[in-house]
């Protein structure tokens, strides 16, 4: 093989052969190996990629916490919300039950106003009722007074009667020139008018068939025939 190298080319005398320059190459690779990188080389490489190595794992773990943090924040708000929200939902129903129970009471307030509104109605109209039954009674009341002013003022002087008002609606009725023996004695009664009816309060001297003179007098309306009969009655005492 030699030969064949020779063959093809031998360098010339003291030039180094291709295979001393393989070997040197070789040589230096292996001094750079062992010297370059199983030395100090070696110490910084692995040195810089420890602490790339470190710093990666710190930021990783710095990543991990700030996540662990922010999923903390997270489950912290997730049940604050949950409070709030159900504070918010009692909140809330006792709001509802509020409403109801105001709700109820103002419907129970409507039915006492319109209840009283119908009983203020009720006694309006029995008020109104009344005041035209008194003005009535009044208005008839004062007819008959005139009535009986004016009978008095026919019958003064041909009948020897009289007639005052003394007070509490009643009206008394006097009669003089009856008894023969003494002009000036009287016989009187008294009639009160009330309810839009004539009573009798008081008679001296009594005479008999009075409670029948008075029903007679309601139904009829007719005072002077009552006051002509009452005058016969006390006439026929003598």
């Amino acid at each position: 093989m030699m030969a064949v190298t020779a063959n093809h080319g031998c360098p010339g005398i003291g030039e180094p052969s291709e295979l001393d320059k393989l070997t040197n190459n070789l040589l230096q690779v292996q001094d750079t190996f062992l010297n370059h990188w199983t030395g100090d080389r070696l110490q910084e490489s692995l040195q810089e990629h420890w602490q790339e190595h470190q710093l990666a794992v710190q930021q990783g773990r710095d990543k991990i916490a700030s996540l662990q943090k922010e999923l903390k924040d997270l489950e912290q708000q997730e049940l604050s919300n949950k409070q709030v929200e159900e504070v918010n939902r009692r909140r809330l129903q006792e709001l509802r039950e509020q409403i109801e129970e105001s709700s109820a009471r103002c419907q129970e307030l409507l039915f006492e106003k319109e209840q009283k509104e119908k009983e203020l109605q009720a006694e309006t109209a029995k008020y109104n009722q009344q005041r035209d039954l008194v003005e009535a009674q009044e208005k008839a009341t004062q007819a008959r007074l005139r009535e009986l002013n004016k009978a008095g003022g026919l019958y003064r002087d041909r009948l020897g009667l009289q007639f005052k008002n003394i007070g509490g609606g009643q009206l008394q009725f006097a009669f003089t020139q009856l008894d023969q023996k003494d002009h000036n004695r009287v016989f009187l009664f008294t009639i009160k008018i009330e309810n839009n009816k004539y009573n009798l309060t008081d008679c001296n001297p009594t005479i008999e068939g009075l409670d029948e003179m008075v029903e007679e007098l309601n139904k009829s309306n007719d005072l002077m025939k009552f006051v002509i009969t009452t005058r016969r009655k006390f006439k026929g005492l003598l």
